[in-house]
Order: C-alpha cells, then sequence, then structure tokens
C-alpha cells in the first residue's frame, strides 16, 4: 500500500521538494548505490535501464533545460551589475586636431585683425562624465536583479527536484503495482490447475473451475494494464530527465522504503511559517520589488544629485603664423565640474560620451570627449569639452 500525501498549497509543496533533496542527501548511503545506466535487455527485447532516486535527481540538475536557463539568466543579470558598476569608472580617448585660419577674426579685446594662422592639438584625454544619482540607484537595482535571479535559480532547481522525486515514485509504484499483480496470477494459475484437478477427480464442481478460470483471465489483463502504465510513468520520469523517451527506465529499488522529510510531530502552522522563510520565488518577489524601488528612487531623487564631470589633457600644442607647424609643447589642461538637471528629462543620465555639464561664463561647449577644434569659434580650441582661447 502507498500513501500519498496532498499538500494544502505551494508553500507546503516548497517545503516537501526541499526536505525531499535533504534527506535524499542524508538518505543516499543508504538507498541503492548510484551506478552509471547500463542497457539491459528486456522481455519484449527492448533495452531497459536501471535507475534509482540518486541517479535522478542528479541527471535532474545536469541536463534540465528550465536550470540552464534560469542560470543563464543569472549571468545576465550579474553581467549587468557589472556594467552598472562600470559607470562609475573614468574612460581615456586619444584625439589628433589640425586647426588653420586665413582672414579676419576678433581679438579678446574686441578689435578685429587679419590672422593668418594654424595649430596642431594631439594627445590623450582622461574623462569621466558619472551621473552619480543615477549610477549609485541602477548598481543598486542591478543587484537586486542578481538576487532575483538567484532565487529564481533555486526555485527552478528544487521545482526539478520535487518533479523527479515524484515521477520516480510514481515508476516505483507502478513496478511495485506490475509485480504484485504477476503475483496474484501466479497464484491464481496454480488454483486453477488444483481445481481442475479436483474437477477431473470429481470431488468439485465444474462451475468453480471457470470460475477461477475468469478470475485468472482478469489478473491477466490487469497485469498488461500495469505494464502499459509503468511504461507510461519510465516515459514520463525520461522526459523529465530529458532522456531518450525511447529507453525504459526501471527502478533498482524494490521496497517502498519510507523517507523521513520533517518531524511528524511539527503543527500546520510551524511547517506553514517554515515553507513561506525558506521559499525562493519569495525571495525573488522581494528582489524584485526592491529593485523596482530603487528604479524608483532614481526617478525621484536622482536629480538632486549632481553630475560629476572630470576632464584632463595632458598632450602637445603647438602651431604658429602662416604655414608654421613647429613649436610644439607641452600642454595640460583641467576640468572639475557639477551640474544638476531640471526639466523634463532631468532623471536621465548623461551620456559616456557627452562634454562636461558646463563651462567657464562666457566660453561655450564643444563636441564630446574628443578634440573638435571645427566645432569651435575663429581664435579658441576645443579642449577639455570647452571652447578655449589661443593666443596668437
Amino acid at each position: 500500500m502507498i500513501g500519498r500525501v496532498v499538500s494544502r498549497g505551494t508553500a507546503q509543496r516548497r517545503a516537501l521538494a526541499g526536505g525531499l533533496l535533504v534527506a535524499v542527501v542524508a538518505l543516499a548511503p543508504t538507498l541503492t548505490t548510484a551506478q552509471p545506466i547500463g542497457a539491459v535487455s528486456g522481455e519484449s527485447g527492448q533495452q531497459t535501464y536501471p535507475i534509482d532516486l540518486p541517479t535522478a535527481l542528479r541527471l535532474v540538475q545536469a541536463q534540465n533545460l528550465d536550470v540552464k536557463i534560469a542560470r543563464q539568466r543569472l549571468n545576465e543579470a550579474k553581467a549587468n551589475h557589472a556594467g552598472a558598476i562600470a559607470k562609475f569608472l573614468p574612460w581615456i580617448s586619444a584625439g589628433y586636431a589640425f586647426r588653420r585660419h586665413e582672414g579676419r577674426t576678433q581679438a579678446v579685446d574686441g578689435s578685429l585683425l587679419d590672422v593668418d594662422k594654424q595649430s596642431i592639438t594631439a594627445g590623450p584625454t582622461i574623462t569621466a562624465q558619472v551621473d552619480i544619482g543615477e549610477a549609485i540607484f541602477s548598481s543598486l537595482a542591478a543587484r537586486q536583479a542578481v538576487n532575483a535571479s538567484a532565487s529564481s535559480l533555486a526555485a527552478q532547481q528544487e521545482d526539478s527536484t520535487l518533479s523527479a522525486a515524484s515521477n520516480y515514485f510514481d515508476l516505483l509504484k507502478a513496478k511495485a503495482v506490475v509485480d504484485a499483480t504477476q503475483d496474484a496470477l501466479s497464484t491464481s494459475e496454480q488454483y486453477q490447475q488444483q481445481i481442475g484437478g479436483a474437477v477431473a477427480a470429481g470431488i468439485a464442481f465444474k462451475v468453480d473451475e471457470l470460475r477461477v478460470q475468469t478470475q485468472t483471465e482478469r489478473y491477466r489483463v490487469s497485469l498488461t494494464q500495469a505494464r502499459q502504465q509503468q511504461r507510461a510513468a519510465a516515459a514520463k520520469l525520461a522526459q523529465v530527465l530529458h532522456l531518450d523517451p525511447l529507453v525504459e527506465l526501471v527502478p533498482q529499488d524494490s521496497d517502498l522504503v519510507p523517507i523521513n522529510i520533517m518531524d511528524a510531530t511539527a503543527t500546520q502552522e510551524g511547517l506553514v511559517k517554515q515553507a513561506l522563510t525558506a521559499r525562493p520565488e519569495l525571495k525573488q518577489s522581494e528582489a524584485q520589488v526592491s529593485a523596482a524601488r530603487s528604479a524608483k528612487n532614481s526617478t525621484i531623487y536622482g536629480p538632486l544629485i549632481p553630475s560629476l564631470g572630470v576632464q584632463a589633457f595632458l598632450g602637445e600644442f603647438g602651431g604658429g603664423r602662416g604655414d608654421a607647424g613647429g613649436n610644439f609643447g607641452n600642454s595640460k589642461d583641467y576640468y572639475l565640474g557639477l551640474s544638476w538637471r531640471i526639466g523634463p528629462g532631468g532623471s536621465g543620465g548623461a551620456g559616456g560620451g557627452e562634454p562636461p555639464a558646463s563651462c567657464p561664463t562666457g566660453v561655450s561647449a564643444c563636441g564630446g570627449g574628443g578634440i573638435e577644434p571645427a566645432s569651435c569659434p575663429s581664435g579658441t580650441a576645443c579642449a577639455l569639452g570647452c571652447c578655449l582661447n589661443i593666443i596668437p
């Protein structure tokens, strides 16, 4: 007789899965030792493969596609978290700029004059443009996404473990039914032979022989049905384990040995509380809520935190009047700025290649982190994201 415990909810099923995994690990030495699955010819000529519970649990963890997908999602979340952390790091860009001017231009004092000159700027630029608010909250949200993915992986592993164990015990039950029916058929056949001998001796009625014969045929039909159910249970277990569905799995365990999964004296309230505490789905939901809260805080409080812009140019600057192309010398420029974005889109972060948030009063900004003199007025050159004056 095989008992079946019906859970009252998902929480109890999760406790069953976790407890089953622990119990199997603890009882693995006492159960049938897991051997490599080898082919054995069955009565029908089809290859049969013996399997036990520890082997089934190992196979479901190694070959389950849902577990592999959940593990890859965890790796993706970790990569996103590393990308969020990288927003705090600076980057280095190397550039070369040539600028030539012929004709009239305006000096700093406002006077106009004709100038024929050219300049060359070359060297590396170290830039750090950090939207501090967005970077902080994005890293927090990414971290919670990692926790959610880890909990999702744990939940998928427990689901796979529970499914494999449940289907293995269904196969074991089907095998026990086949064995019991086979014994009943053998006993009925022996009894039929004895009744036949008694009828031939005249000490029993023919009707008794017919009644036993009918019962024997019923046992044969039941045995056929039991074997079909065993084959169906083996095919379902093979599907769960992602094995070839044509193979016939046969349980190695011959007896249905009880497994102590939990304390029989524990109360239902205690078991439910334990299950709710250990359920990975709840941890996944909590992490997702925390990630959404971090995204909300990024929208509300992110604009209140200034963006930091740091830039340093360490290179060579040369040129002169006419076609002069020499006169190179060291040129060092530094920039540090804090800025707040106000208005629509104020909570959005600045891109990594954007220029510093602001330039000194009266100085216009030029393109991204590289050197782009063409975007600056005559008599200036782009450095540190600002059009700086060049002394003729």
